[in-house]
């Protein structure tokens, strides 16, 4: 049966015309009565079709369904999946936050615009299709970044944004261009193809292409030190910020994903992926330690988790990156929709820092029970402990640890019984996680060097050591000195932020009148 006359064979395009269709269609003048539910009808759509894509994906004897230029397989219906899943959410979160503004219909538009180029990019199964979303992407999200033209700081973040992302759609269109000229190829199955077989090897295209697309998606990611304009687009709408930090910034970690036999094909841009990602985790992390404000904790949360998924990908867990790049999205979506619980998060976080820091025997008890419990899970499970299991193990136990001697040591008995059954629930849920999502990716056909391993781990347990020290010494010496430095990021935003505006400093914008407020009563600013 041709391909036309099959159903499967048209969902890769179904999916973007439906939120197409939420773009446009409710912005018809005779509609705009049925705005908002025009706009969740089509946005219910994308979500049936994604749940289709995925169950005929998965169902299916072929592992992709084609449509020109578009094609469907394993890892593009679980991201097509959440994609919708999170744009669905913060477009019905949006309805009683954009209420009232007269610009709604202007957010409606280029919200589903901007879902429309992520999910073609996802769906891309040619390089110049692929490009052409990624640029889409950014310049729809460009629009709603600037929702509010008066507020002058979130235009300068906007702009700050603007000239990262055009550096790195140069870099990604450049690297694309001699991928195609040295596989002969434009189609990234076939290019996928050819390199598990050896074709380009030891070319210099392929490894110049493999650097700038390691770069383009550095800076996708946020990650230092470009990272700045990630924490200053928090003046945009709760909605963009929610759709970016977990929709749009998490496309560089997919790139990669999608593209992993060329990471594996160059040893350099693994490297260099490394050194980027293990950077921006410990930078990010100490500065975290800091406890600076929530607004800007989540911006360099976002920054942190980019840098772990991007340094699973150099490490060649595609699988654990997938699992990674899925759970930030619903969790920062869930944060960010949710941002108005965060005073009482901050007055609960406060009352139990006045309770006392644990003491180092409860920390000692906390990473045992952790250990134990990651032990455990993979002994359910049946899995083998390896170098990558022992290197995320690290991550998870560390996590787990914190939860125990942070609850068990503020709330005593009580406190340890609430903090293992979340830390079962988590192990439990990763490893599951990590076992469902691993049938999904192919594994890496070139597991990369020990001494690469053995570096991350190192990173990994220099911050812990960290983390401890200054928990348990907050005024020693060498905190308070290194303190201002790490509360500012080290300084890294400021400097990008000169060079920027001295190279394309950003064009003022001139200021609207503002109408008079209408009088509270009715009498007001009546003379008697």
């Amino acid at each position: 049966m041709p391909w036309f006359f099959d159903l499967n064979g048209y969902l890769p395009a179904l999916l973007p015309l439906a939120w197409l269709s939420a773009a446009f269609i409710p912005c018809l003048p005779k509609l705009h009565r049925q705005h908002w539910l025009l706009t969740q009808v089509f946005a219910s759509a994308a979500v049936v079709l994604a749940f289709a894509i995925l169950a005929t994906t998965l169902h299916s004897a072929t592992p992709t369904h084609h449509f020109p230029l578009l094609a469907a397989d394993s890892l593009s219906a679980v991201m097509v999946l959440m994609t919708s899943l999170v744009g669905w959410s913060i477009l019905r979160f949006s309805r009683n936050y954009i209420d009232g503004e007269p610009g709604r219909l202007r957010f409606t538009l280029w919200f589903s615009l901007t879902l429309t180029s992520v999910t073609v990019l996802v769906l891309a199964s040619h390089l110049a299709v692929l490009a052409l979303a990624w640029l889409a992407t950014s310049l729809s999200l460009h629009r709603l970044l600037v929702f509010y033209p008066d507020r002058a700081k979130a235009l300068l973040a906007a702009h700050k944004k603007f000239l990262v992302s055009r550096l790195a759609d140069i870099m990604l269109v450049t690297g694309f261009v001699l991928i195609a000229q040295g596989l002969g190829s434009a189609d990234i199955a076939m290019i996928n193809e050819r390199l598990q077989a050896g074709a380009g090897n030891g070319a210099l295209s392929l490894e110049v292409a493999a650097v700038l697309i390691v770069l383009a998606a550095a800076l996708k990611s946020a990650q230092l030190p470009f990272h700045g304009w990630l924490i200053q687009v928090m003046e945009a709408p709760t909605p963009v910020s929610a759709l970016l930090h977990a929709g749009v910034v998490n496309m560089g970690g997919y790139l990669l994903i999608r593209l992993s036999p060329l990471l594996e094909a160059t040893q350099f841009a693994v490297w260099l992926l490394l050194a980027i990602a293990l950077a921006t985790v410990a930078i990010a992390s100490l500065v975290m330690m800091t406890r600076i404000s929530i607004k800007v904790m989540l911006a360099w949360s976002t920054t942190a988790q980019m840098g772990f998924m991007l340094l699973e990908c150099a490490l060649g867990l595609y699988h654990l990156a997938l699992v990674h790049l899925v759970a930030h999205s619903f969790y920062k979506a869930h944060t960010f929709l949710s941002s108005g619980q965060a005073p009482m998060q901050s007055l609960i976080r406060r009352g139990s820092n006045e309770v006392g820091r644990p003491r180092p025997a409860i920390w000692v008890l906390a990473l045992s029970a952790g250990l134990g419990i990651f032990m455990l899970g993979h002994y359910v499970f049946g899995k083998p402990i390896t170098m990558a299991t022992l290197l995320t193990g690290a991550v998870l136990v560390t996590a787990v640890a914190s939860l125990l001697a942070e609850l068990g040591g503020a709330l005593g008995h009580a406190g340890w019984r609430k903090a293992l059954a979340a830390s079962f629930a988590i192990t439990g849920a990763y490893l599951l996680a990590e076992q469902i999502f691993g049938g999904l990716v192919p594994a890496s056909a070139m597991p990369p060097a020990p001494s690469a391993f053995l570096l991350a781990a190192g990173v990994l347990a220099l911050l812990l050591v960290a983390r401890a020290h200054i928990m348990h010494r907050p005024e020693a010496r060498l905190w308070q000195r290194v303190r201002p430095l790490l509360f500012n990021g080290l300084y890294l935003d400021e400097a990008f932020t000169r060079i920027t505006f001295t190279l394309w400093p950003p064009k003022p914008r001139a200021r609207r009148e503002q109408p008079e407020p209408a009088p509270i009563y009715p009498d007001e600013g009546v003379s008697s």
